[in-house]
């Protein structure tokens, strides 16, 4: 999995040759972060830079990360948004 020349798509590639290799949500995670414009803009606490590997530190609770009633995210106690697909 890598990026196109200009940054804007993730190209995955495989052999399908082998049987049972599907694509790993998780790897194409770890390869997205988002960038807000202005990092804690006014009135969105939670508009920070995102990273792939937030969802899984947030499941495991590492890195920082918390969760509130099983389903709140927060990182060092500011709530904090995460990748998903589903």
């Amino acid at each position: 999995m890598s990026w196109s020349q200009d940054g804007k798509s993730l190209i995955y590639k495989f052999d399908a040759t082998i049987a049972n290799k599907g694509l790993d949500i998780n790897e194409v995670l770890k390869k997205i972060k988002a960038t807000p414009k202005k990092n804690k803009a006014n009135g969105q606490p939670s508009l920070v830079v995102l990273n792939g590997q937030d969802k899984f530190d947030a499941s495991t609770r590492t890195n920082g990360f918390s969760l509130q009633d099983n389903r709140n995210i927060q990182k060092n106690n500011e709530p904090h948004n995460v990748f998903g697909f589903g």
